[in-house]
């Protein structure tokens, strides 16, 4: 995902930020490959907080949770 992503930031500095596109003829739109890179830096960081256990659900942070019980776990 992030390979996809730094190419697609290649075509951006090669095409433009801006291309033709839109309705009209001569109007110009964002580089669509802008918002695909975004995308895919997005979901690659939510696989990777969920690898990391720091994902959404009910056991987000459980690492957190668990290392800070063990670190005051005998200090009640």
């Amino acid at each position: 995902m992030l390979a996809r992503a730094a190419s697609l930031d290649d075509l951006v500095r090669r095409e433009g930020q801006m291309v033709p596109g839109g309705n009209r003829a001569g109007m110009f739109v964002l580089h669509p490959g802008i918002t695909e890179a975004r995308q895919l830096r997005q979901a690659a960081s939510a696989l990777l907080a969920k690898v990391r256990g720091e994902g959404d659900g009910p056991e987000r942070g459980h690492n957190s949770r668990s290392a800070a019980g063990a670190r005051w776990a005998g200090r009640r």
